[in-house]
């Protein structure tokens, strides 16, 4: 399949994801690549997938690299639920480049999970605040403090009013707790 093939098959994926028929005035351009018609509106979706390669063992290339920072962000969330009940919205930064090796990856999760720990039980939250709390990793080096190898920052919010909200994950995904095909509606027309 050429590059234009992959684009409109990615482009019908999220149409028939997110509509329950297609769109009137539904076209395929280059700029941008999806039109449609909703709602009395034209909305344009630009297309883009972003490829980067390391030219080195491929265990290091960057898709081996991004299943081995969800593998770690899972183990950390696993392990840290061992340790407290506090939900959270949590997102870990990793290093542009990272070079893990998979026999690593349980060793940052815990570390990961206890860096967490320590932080959220040192942590007040009052219900309905929405409050982000950052740990950087140079902050906890320049203290003398072991910070999770390969991860720049963790960013947390406790959720424990809307546990549904509760999500770790590599913050390169930028993930949602919940996205629904309503909601996706719902933000196109406004």
């Amino acid at each position: 399949m050429d590059r234009r093939s992959n684009q409109k098959t990615d482009l019908y994926l999220f149409i028939r994801k997110y509509f329950t028929q297609e769109p009137e005035g539904l076209s395929h351009c280059d700029r941008p690549d999806l039109i449609f018609n909703l709602d009395e509106k034209v909305i344009g979706i630009e297309h883009t997938r972003m490829y980067r390669t390391l030219g080195q063992v491929s265990g290091l290339e960057p898709h081996s690299q991004l299943a081995v920072q969800h593998r770690i962000v899972q183990g950390a969330l696993e392990e840290y639920l061992t340790l407290c009940s506090r939900k959270l919205w949590l997102l870990a930064y990793f290093e542009d480049v990272t070079t893990y090796k998979k026999r690593e990856s349980q060793g940052v999760a815990n570390l990961m999970a206890q860096v967490v720990y320590e932080k959220v039980v040192h942590t007040t939250h009052s219900p309905g605040e929405i409050a982000w709390h950052e740990m950087e990793s140079w902050r906890y080096r320049k203290a003398g403090r072991e910070f999770p190898d390969g991860v720049k920052r963790i960013s947390f919010q406790i959720v424990d009013d809307n546990p549904e909200l509760e999500l770790w994950g590599p913050a390169h995904t930028i993930m949602v707790p919940h996205l629904s095909a309503d909601g996706v509606k719902e933000r196109i027309s406004t």
